[in-house]
């Protein structure tokens, strides 16, 4: 496989079409580091994360993205382990989100394998077959502590519970046990800040993307719930190529249409609708193209972010 290759197919993980197609259009390079961190984000399940950590390792040539590529695949390997393995005063809680907005299933079992025994029994009980499985149906396994506070200083030190997954046809998504922190060390005391740490661990690193987006671009933005939002594109950043500054249409603010008021103190309520959105997953979008009250709320954010910029350029900001 040439490198040009692997990164159009890592390049086709990202979720955001715009993107993929911005990539593509500019011819854009991929640095090894980047290559990583959108396996780490993107990849749809960790088989496929796994293949492409291994992939990357073999056709990497700089010996420190080599060594990362490996370190990442020992790090999910070890997380895996150890979130099979029961360990004493646990036990393990499945919720059974079989479509997004339905009410959770919550069971409780001792193991790992029996969490998944759980699983397919509620299905075939439901008689959701494999071919009415929804693409979104979400199975989260926790590994939680049933050792019981005794005082009230015990609550804080509860640990937050370990957590795998699953999505369609049970595969494993994501794995996080709390005792393996990262790639890097096997803790990271939660004070750290990742800017003062000194270990170079995937999530340090920001997603460097050509840019797609122009001022007032309406702007959709797709949850891995399937939901889909809107903002509008309200400032563009010379320094930052991995995120957009949008203002989101979900609030009271643009419903209201209140957005260009301000608080009691001041603060424009255009602030508290904003997102800094990556543009791995924002997508550029027709505004003739969707509902018309989303047209609607797009038309009228624009008026006030049109106006907000004309203000700032009389001021002289």
């Amino acid at each position: 496989m040439t490198r040009k290759t692997f990164q159009n197919t890592v390049t086709a993980l990202l979720p955001s079409v715009s993107a993929r197609e911005a990539v593509a259009r500019e011819n854009f390079a991929f640095s090894d580091r980047a290559l990583l961190r959108i396996i780490y984000e993107y990849a749809p399940d960790l088989d496929v994360k796994l293949k492409l950590f291994e992939q990357a390792k073999n056709l990497f040539t700089e010996k420190s993205s080599k060594l990362h590529a490996q370190k990442l695949i020992d790090y999910y390997t070890r997380q895996l382990s150890d979130f099979k393995t029961p360990r004493a005063n646990t036990l393990y809680e499945v919720v059974i989100k079989s479509e997004p907005d339905i009410t959770p299933d919550r069971y409780l079992v001792s193991t790992y394998e029996d969490a998944l025994s759980c699983i397919e029994c509620h299905l075939k009980y439901c008689e959701i077959k494999a071919k009415d499985e929804s693409p979104l149906a979400r199975y989260t396994i926790s590994r939680r502590s049933t050792v019981a506070p005794r005082k009230a200083s015990d609550i804080g030190k509860i640990p937050w519970p370990d957590e795998c997954i699953l999505g369609y046809k049970r595969k494993i998504i994501d794995v996080h046990c709390q005792s393996i922190a990262n790639e890097w060390r096997d803790k990271c005391p939660s004070h750290d800040f990742c800017y003062t740490c000194k270990y170079d661990c995937i999530d340090k690193d920001d997603l460097p993307l050509p840019r797609f987006l122009n001022l007032y671009d309406l702007v959709a933005v797709k949850y891995e719930n399937g939901k889909i939002e809107y903002g509008i594109y309200a400032y563009e950043s010379e320094e930052d190529d991995y995120t957009a500054y949008v203002y989101m249409f979900d609030n009271e603010y643009v419903k209201g249409r209140i957005l260009d008021k301000t608080d009691e103190d001041g603060i424009g309520y255009s602030f508290y609708t904003h997102e800094h959105i990556p543009l791995a997953i924002a997508e550029r979008v027709d505004p003739e193209s969707v509902p018309e009250s989303v047209r609607a709320d797009y038309l009228y954010a624009k008026s006030v972010v049109e106006a907000e910029h004309a203000e700032q350029k009389e001021n002289g900001d």
